[in-house]
């Protein structure tokens, strides 16, 4: 009886890797939605607040307090807390998971500073493009649901990511703008009314 359960063990044991990688990136889809529905949530809170002090300003004819585009700069800047997310669940999940196939993540965590410096050079672009799509954030550039003019895409901003701007425009088409490659900022929400 004791070579039977030592048999079953045996053959189950390369399926208990499995079952490990596979609960582990089920865990791990688990916590980004949770991390983004609590994101979601104070956003949406964010909105409602500005929405409920607008109102209530409006009521009592005293001057609104809140810049009218706090709504969209809430909705944007949970664009790219989304995005940050769900990148880094997703490194810690590969980091787990390798080192549960045995992969020497210390290894390979030393071999990545040589390699670092290769892609590098490689990766100016996509660094680029991460810094600028943060600058444009917290500038305040543009922000969901603004008409812009970025120079390569003319249209209404759907999306700002951490690497990629998505404008769609007239016609409606997708234009995906590299942060990194927007140079100027014409936006169309923020023109001025002459007197």
């Amino acid at each position: 009886m004791n070579n039977f359960w030592h048999d079953v063990l045996n053959i189950a044991m390369p399926f208990a890797y499995v079952l490990t990688v596979v609960v582990t990136i089920g865990l791990a889809i688990l916590v980004r939605f949770i991390l983004i529905k609590i994101n979601n949530r104070i956003i949406r809170n964010i909105v409602d607040g500005v929405d409920k002090k607008t109102r209530k300003a409006e009521r009592t004819g005293k001057p609104v307090a809140l810049s009218p585009r706090a709504k969209q700069r809430a909705r944007t800047m949970g664009s790219v807390l989304n995005n940050s997310v769900t990148w880094v669940v997703v490194a810690i999940t590969l980091i787990v998971v390798l080192q549960e196939l045995g992969v020497s993540v210390v290894a390979i965590a030393a071999s990545a500073g040589i390699a670092t410096a290769v892609i590098g050079f490689g990766a100016q672009n996509v660094i680029k493009d991460i810094l600028n799509g943060l600058f444009l954030v917290f500038e305040d550039q543009f922000g969901v649901g603004d008409e812009v003019d970025l120079g390569l895409a003319t249209g209404t901003v759907e999306e700002v990511g951490v690497r990629v701007t998505k404008v769609r425009d007239k016609a409606g088409v997708l234009w995906f703008v590299r942060n990194g490659e927007i140079v100027r900022v014409g936006n169309l929400s923020q023109v001025k009314k002459k007197k």
